[in-house]
C-alpha cells in the first residue's frame, strides 16, 4: 500500500507541472484518457 501512495502522490505532483506548461488542455487529455479505459474495462470479453 505505501508503494501505490508513493506513486499517487508523484503522479499528483507531477500533474501539476503538467498543468503549468500546457494549460487546461491535460485535464482535456486526463478526461479523454479516463473515458477510454473506463471503455475498454466495461467492453464485453
Amino acid at each position: 500500500m505505501a508503494l501505490g501512495s508513493a506513486i499517487g502522490t508523484g503522479l499528483f505532483y507531477g500533474s501539476a507541472d503538467a498543468i503549468k506548461m500546457a494549460g487546461p488542455s491535460v485535464l482535456l487529455a486526463y478526461i479523454i484518457g479516463g473515458v477510454a479505459a473506463y471503455i475498454i474495462m466495461r467492453a464485453p470479453r
